[in-house]
């Protein structure tokens, strides 16, 4: 009987978190699919000048697997070359790849991956806005294989 109980409040206690963090994950992609607002001002070496703090967050679901730095220089030129740094933490957390993507006109545009993200270690995303080809502020997304939003934040490209 004891077994029984102290078995109960252990499952309890795990689906209250599983709960909690399914929320969390919930109000995140609530967050990242809303429309661009404000953005993190870096300058050309990735230096932060001013901070969006809804701008590059880790997923619930990816915290301590990935962490994304913000991108640079934002506001970035007409032409010219975005850098966004990632770190992968742990081995095999990730499957596959990292895609970056941006909506542009109701065009999921990919704008760069990351092919091998089984190791720990640091990458870049790196792109050209003429890829974009459009001025004004823009919500880029990076994604997992199965399309999960790991981070998103916001590039003004004037």
């Amino acid at each position: 009987m004891r077994y029984t109980v102290y078995t109960l409040i252990a499952f309890v206690l795990f689906a209250l978190g599983a709960c909690d963090s399914t929320s969390s994950q919930e109000d995140f992609l609530k967050d990242a699919t809303s429309p661009p607002s404000g953005f993190t001002q870096t300058d050309a070496t990735g230096q932060v000048i001013s901070e969006d703090t809804d701008d590059w967050r880790t997923a619930p679901f990816f915290v301590g697997k990935v962490v994304v730095d913000p991108a640079f220089p934002n506001p970035a030129n007409a032409g010219g070359t975005v850098t966004i740094p990632v770190r992968i933490l742990q081995f095999e957390d990730l499957s596959g790849r990292l895609a970056l993507r941006v909506d542009v006109r109701d065009q999921f545009v990919l704008l760069d991956e990351l092919l091998d993200t089984s190791s720990p270690g640091a990458r870049i995303f790196q792109f050209n806005t003429a890829q974009i080809n459009e001025a004004g502020l823009h919500r880029l997304f990076i994604l997992d294989d199965f399309n999960e939003i790991v981070s998103y934040g916001d590039l003004l490209i004037e």
